[in-house]
C-alpha cells in the first residue's frame, strides 16, 4: 500500500518489521515464513537502489562530497538488504546478485562522470589520475556479486529461463568489466603523461628529458599495476571457464603492457638520439659539447632501465605460458637491439658479404669511384686466384681476390650490397697485402699507409655498425701494391640485422667488363699470398681458365636493374613464410589455453582428492568412537 502512493518512508519501515517479526519467530523455535521475508528484504533493497539511481553527482564542492556520501551508503543498505535475500535461497536471489554487481558498476559510472573543477593542468592531471584509479576500483567490487550469481547457478541441475537470463547477463558485464577495469588503470597512467610540461623545463633539453626520465620512474608502479591486473584477470577469467575471448583479451594486454614498460625508456633514449629537441642559442662549442656529453649520459642510464625493464618482462612472460605472444617477440626484439652480445643471436639473422667474383675493380682513381654515384665505365670483375678461398678465416667463406691487369701500381675495388634492416653488431676482418685504405659508405674506416700485414694473417675492425645503414651500403678499398709481390684481398663483413625495419634499394649495380688476361693470372696464381694457406674450392667447374662463371654475360645486370626487384622477386615466398608462422602461433596459442585448462583441472582434482582422504579420515575416528 506504501509503495503503491510512493510513500517509501512507511513502506521501509513495515519491510523492515517484517524481516525482523520472522527473525523473532525463528529465535522462538516457532514456524518461520522465509518467503515473505525474502520479498520483504527485496522490497526493501529495491526501495534503496530507487534512492541511490536518483543522486547524481553533476554539481561541485561541498554538495558533491554530501551527495557521494548519501549514494554510497545507500548502496551499503541496498547490499546488505540484498545479500539477505540470496541467503534466503529465494527465487529471487539472481536478480538480487546481479543488482549489487549493477549497482556498483552505476556507481562507477556516476563517480567517473562527476562535474569537475578547473584545476591548475598539473592538480588536474593528478584529479584525473585519482578519478581513472577511484572508478576502476569501483569496478573490480561488482566482481564479487557477478561471480556468486554465477556459482549458484552452477549448484542446481535445472534453471528457469529468467534464471538463466540473469546468469547470462552476470557473465557478460563480468568478462567486460574485467576489461573495463583494467583499461580505467592504464588510463590514469596516459592521464599524467598528458600533464603539460612547464615551458621553462621544456626550453632547456637537459632538464626536459630528466624530467621525462623521472616520470617514467615515478609511474613505474602504476604501470605495474596495470599488467599485473590483467595478468589476474585473465587466470581469474581461465578459473571462472568463462568469456575465453575476454581472457584472451587480457592476456593480449597484460603482454602489451609488460613491453611497454621498457618501450616507455627506449622510446625517450630514442628521440635523445635522434635530437628530437632544440639547442639553447647562444652556446660556444664547449658548452654544446658539454650538453651532448650530458644527454649521452641519460641514453646510457634509460637505454639500462629499458634492459633491465625488458629482461624483467621476458621472465614475467616464460613464467606465464605467454611466449608465443607477439608481445614477447617484440620484447625480445627490443633486447637484441639493446643488446645484442647476449641477445642479438637469438633473434637478429646475421647476414655477411665477402670477397668474391662479384667485386668490381678499376685501376684508377676516377671521380666518385667510392661513391654513390660511381662512373659507368672501366670497372672489370675482380678474379679469384683459380677459385681459391681464404682458409682459417675467422667469419664467411671469402675468395682471394687479384686485379685481372698485373701491371698496376694502385687498385680502386669496390662492392655495392644490401641490408633488408637496420646494422646492429657488426665486424669486419680482412687480410691485404700493401697499403690500403678502407672505406665504409664513401667514409675511412681504416688505414694503413706502411703495408706491414698482421702477424696472424688477417685483421679485423669492430664497432663499424654506425657507417653502416639499412638499404644500399658500399665497401670500397684503394690498395697499393707492395714492392713487386701481387696483392691480393680477401676481406668479410659480418653484421646483425635488425628486419623490422624495412629498406628499399635505389643504387644501380655496375656493369663489369670481362677479365682481362685471365691466362696470365691462372700462372700467377701460385706466387706470392697474404701468408695464409690456399685451398681448392669444389666449385672449380664455375671458373674456366680463371674466368668467372657469367661476368662476361652480365647475366644479373639484364635481370635486375636494382636490387629492389631481387627483393620483389622472393616477396611471394616471405608472404608465404609469414602466413604458415602465423597459422602456427594460432595453433601454439590454442595449445597455451588447453595447458591453463589442463593446469586448472588438475589443481582441482587433487584438491577433491585430499578432500576425500580427509572424510576417510574423519570417518575412520567416528567408528573408533572419537
Amino acid at each position: 500500500i506504501h509503495m503503491a502512493t510512493d510513500d517509501r518512508k512507511n513502506a521501509a519501515m513495515f519491510f523492515d518489521q517484517a524481516e525482523k517479526q520472522n527473525l523473532r519467530f525463528a529465535e522462538s523455535g516457532m514456524e518461520t515464513n522465509n518467503f515473505f521475508a525474502s520479498e520483504a528484504a527485496f522490497a526493501l533493497a529495491e526501495n534503496k537502489r530507487k534512492q541511490f539511481s536518483d543522486i547524481s553527482f553533476d554539481v561541485a564542492g561541498s554538495r558533491l562530497e554530501k551527495r557521494q556520501k548519501e549514494k554510497s551508503q545507500l548502496l551499503k543498505d541496498a547490499g546488505t538488504a540484498y545479500t539477505r535475500v540470496i541467503q534466503y535461497r529465494s527465487k529471487r536471489m539472481f536478480e538480487a546478485a546481479f543488482r549489487i554487481g549493477e549497482m556498483y558498476e552505476n556507481y562507477a559510472k556516476a563517480w567517473f562522470g562527476q562535474k569537475r573543477t578547473k584545476l591548475d593542468p598539473i592538480k588536474q592531471a593528478v584529479f584525473e589520475r585519482d578519478l581513472y584509479q577511484v572508478t576502476a576500483s569501483l569496478l573490480e567490487k561488482s566482481f564479487k556479486p557477478y561471480e556468486k550469481l554465477i556459482q549458484i547457478g552452477r549448484e542446481f541441475d535445472s534453471l528457469s529461463t529468467e534464471d538463466k537470463k540473469w546468469i547470462e547477463d552476470a557473465t557478460n558485464k563480468l568478462c567486460k568489466n574485467q576489461i573495463r577495469a583494467g583499461d580505467m588503470i592504464v588510463n590514469s597512467v596516459g592521464a599524467m603523461y598528458d600533464a603539460p610540461i612547464p615551458g621553462e623545463i621544456k626550453e632547456k633539453p637537459l632538464h626536459y628529458f630528466q624530467y621525462l626520465k623521472q616520470l617514467n620512474e615515478t609511474l613505474k608502479p602504476l604501470k605495474l599495476k596495470a599488467r599485473d591486473f590483467f595478468l589476474n584477470a585473465y587466470l581469474y577469467l581461465i578459473e571462472l571457464n568463462i568469456c575465453p575471448r575476454s581472457a584472451q583479451t587480457c592476456l593480449d594486454r597484460f603482454g602489451q603492457l609488460n613491453y611497454m614498460i621498457g618501450n616507455g625508456y627506449e622510446k625517450l633514449a630514442d628521440r635523445i638520439l635522434n635530437e628530437d629537441y632544440s639547442m639553447p642559442s647562444g652556446l660556444d662549442d664547449d658548452e654544446r659539447e658539454e650538453l651532448i656529453f650530458q644527454l649521452e649520459d641519460i641514453v646510457f642510464e634509460l637505454q639500462d632501465n629499458a634492459i633491465f625493464a625488458y629482461e624483467d618482462a621476458k621472465n614475467w612472460a616464460e613464467s606465464n605460458n605467454a611466449r608465443d605472444s607477439k608481445w614477447y617477440s617484440k620484447i625480445m626484439q627490443s633486447l637484441a637491439r639493446l643488446s645484442p652480445d647476449m641477445y642479438g643471436k637469438e633473434f637478429f639473422p646475421t647476414k655477411t658479404v665477402c670477397t668474391d667474383q662479384s667485386w668490381a675493380v678499376r685501376t684508377d682513381s676516377a671521380d666518385g669511384w667510392c661513391g654513390e654515384s660511381p662512373p659507368e665505365d672501366g670497372w672489370s670483375a675482380a678474379v679469384s686466384l683459380v677459385n681459391t678461398t681464404f682458409s682459417g678465416f675467422p667469419s664467411g667463406n671469402p675468395r682471394m681476390l687479384r686485379v685481372p691487369d698485373t701491371a698496376w701500381t694502385s687498385a680502386y675495388f669496390r662492392k655495392d650490397f644490401f641490408l633488408d634492416g637496420k646494422p646492429r653488431k657488426s665486424v669486419i676482418y680482412f687480410a691485404l697485402a700493401g697499403t690500403y685504405r678502407l672505406f665504409i659508405n664513401n667514409t675511412v674506416a681504416i688505414e694503413d699507409s706502411v703495408g706491414k700485414g698482421p702477424a696472424d694473417g688477417y685483421d679485423s675492425l669492430s664497432n663499424i655498425g654506425p657507417l653502416l645503414r639499412g638499404g644500399d651500403n658500399i665497401i670500397s678499398l684503394e690498395l697499393t701494391r707492395g714492392g713487386s709481390r701481387n696483392s691480393e684481398v680477401v676481406l668479410c663483413l659480418k653484421t646483425m640485422l635488425d628486419t623490422t625495419q624495412k629498406y628499399s634499394s635505389s643504387l644501380p649495380l655496375i656493369k663489369l667488363a670481362t677479365a682481362s688476361s685471365p691466362e696470365s693470372m691462372a700462372r700467377e696464381s701460385a706466387g706470392d699470398t697474404v701468408g695464409q694457406k690456399i685451398t681448392a674450392s669444389p666449385e672449380t667447374k664455375d671458373t674456366i681458365a680463371g674466368k668467372p662463371k657469367g661476368i662476361g654475360d652480365d647475366w644479373y645486370v639484364k635481370e635486375y636493374k636494382n636490387r629492389g626487384e631481387l627483393l620483389n622477386a622472393i616477396e611471394d615466398y616471405e608472404q608465404r613464410t609469414e602466413n604458415t608462422s602465423e597459422a602456427i602461433r594460432k595453433e601454439r596459442l590454442e595449445l597455451q589455453k588447453l595447458r591453463v585448462k589442463e593446469e586448472y583441472i588438475d589443481s582441482k582434482i587433487t584438491g577433491l582428492k585430499k578432500e576425500i582422504e580427509a572424510l576417510k579420515r574423519s570417518i575412520s575416528e567416528m567408528k573408533r568412537g572419537k
